[in-house]
């Protein structure tokens, strides 16, 4: 019994878990001492992937430039909030000094909000209030506005799809700190678009921290002086002689416009005089693709241009903008040598402008007009050191709510580029896109799935038998 317990310590089945045994102590100690040293030194790892705990470039930028000191108020009760906001939020603390993120919780500070906003107000759990500590200016930024959800609404159901939490806090700590205040009007009176409480629109153009209203020209007969931009989205009836005047005149004298001009079948001559002075022109009938690559589920009335690399498009170049219904611009005709034109968007050179539309047909008839074409044109003109800037885009449906609202495609990136073009900011505004929450599907061609499967299920099974009967073998000539 002695010799067995004795041989028990010194066989080779105790050491092995003697050895076994330090070295998981080894690992565990080491796996310890790491996590006290992340939690010490604020150490992480963000495994998602689509970084959201994780500042961009254009973010880091803003927050090194910051001289004054932000408070970011997180409004829920401890322990309740929603955590993916919360770490997001917490990232901007972590990313500078000058930052501090402290929780307010409306049951203990009932009357703290309203330091900020109105009474009346409707605040939701998990909004935040960013404020300039040294100047007490401040902007409210709604827990709504965090989350985005697709919507299907054949089954009345919505699906979370991303989070904006960087892009939002950007903007407001922009807006804080920021001195400049510009505003865009959106006319009416003429059956135009004009984006309404909630859209997607409002939404971005309240993320670029630019003002927005609406005015009627033939009401007010001018155009307000803190106007930084005219936006004149689709108008379907023509504009009187006056308002045409006061729209010429704004522009002569330095103004900045975007003219969403659609396919209509009321002549809109006073509206396509304004476009001529710059020297784009309307091109009769609605333009149809005929290549694949650029249309959508192939049909050829939803055109998916070419989005081309300008000055404008900073942020919208190659991305899949959709143009449903639209019209082609001419740029070609003569105009005076300090106007300068730039095509933004093109068809492909198979696309034409059908200009019977009640036959139904996608085909090119006689009289149809031959492509390509520009369905998005800036028009600039620097004359006696004014400088006029114009923007042309062939329809209203490309800020239709249902593709601004949708992250997949380019039109709301457009829609900002334009905006942010014409208001003549002085300090670059950045705009973070949604951080999607959605598992991509990697989606594999055709050739590419028959050349995998042949190399996993023929090639690979055949060249591993091969080899193992080449091994039996030679071994047993040995």
């Amino acid at each position: 019994m002695k010799k067995g317990n004795g041989s028990s310590f010194s066989g080779r089945r105790f050491k092995n878990g003697a050895y076994t045994s330090v070295i998981t102590v080894i690992v565990l100690v080491i796996v310890v001492v790491l996590n006290v040293l992340a939690g010490k030194f604020n150490i992480k790892h963000d495994i998602t992937t689509s970084g959201l705990y994780t500042l961009t470039e254009e973010t880091e930028a803003v927050l090194n430039g910051l001289t004054d000191d932000i408070n970011i108020y997180y409004l829920a009760t401890e322990g309740a909030q929603d955590e993916t906001i919360y770490k997001m939020v917490n990232c901007f603390a972590d990313g500078s000094s000058k930052i501090k993120v402290l929780m307010r919780d409306p049951n203990l500070y009932p009357n703290f909000i309203y330091n900020y906003v109105e009474k009346g107000t409707s605040v939701y759990s998990d909004s935040v209030i960013v404020e300039n500590a040294t100047t007490g200016k401040a902007k409210l930024v709604s827990s709504r506005d965090f989350r985005e959800y697709q919507t299907d609404y054949q089954n009345q159901t919505s699906t979370l799809t991303g989070y904006d939490v960087e892009g939002k806090i950007d903007s407001a700590i922009q807006y804080v700190t920021s001195t400049e205040a510009p505003k865009v009007y959106f006319t009416t009176g003429h059956g135009e678009v004009v984006p309404q409480t909630g859209s997607s629109a409002l939404k971005l153009i309240d993320k670029l921290n630019i003002g927005a209203g609406s005015v009627s020209l033939i009401e007010k007969n001018e155009i307000p002086e803190d106007c930084s931009a005219l936006v004149v989205a689709g108008p379907q009836s023509d504009f009187t002689k006056d308002e045409t005047q006061l729209i010429k005149d704004y522009l002569k004298n330095g103004g900045k416009a975007i003219i969403y001009y659609d396919y209509s079948q009321n002549e809109l001559p006073n509206v396509k005089s304004v476009l001529a002075e710059y020297g784009v022109n309307p091109v009769e009938g609605i333009v149809l693709e005929q290549d694949a690559d650029h249309m959508y589920q192939n049909v050829p009335l939803y055109v998916c241009p070419d989005v081309l690399s300008t000055d404008v498009t900073t942020s919208s170049v190659n991305k899949y903008v959709v143009a449903v219904q639209t019209i082609g611009l001419d740029i070609t005709s003569e105009i005076r040598g300090s106007v300068k034109r730039t095509a933004l968007m093109n068809t492909s050179d198979k696309a034409f402008s059908k200009i019977d539309v009640t036959t139904g047909s996608y085909g090119m008839s006689d009289g149809d007009i031959a492509g390509p074409f520009s369905l998005g044109v800036l028009a600039e003109e620097n004359y006696n050191d004014v400088k006029t800037k114009l923007i042309v885009f062939g329809g209203s449906n490309l800020i239709m709510e249902d593709v601004m609202a949708f992250s997949a495609y380019g039109n709301s990136a457009l829609f900002t580029d334009a905006l942010n073009y014409v208001v003549d900011r002085k300090d670059p505004v950045i705009s973070i896109p949604v951080k999607s929450v959605v598992e991509e599907n990697l989606v594999v061609p055709g050739r590419d799935r028959l050349v995998l499967g042949i190399l996993f299920i023929l090639a690979i099974p055949v060249v591993t038998i091969a080899a193992g009967v080449f091994v039996v073998i030679k071994r047993r000539r040995r």
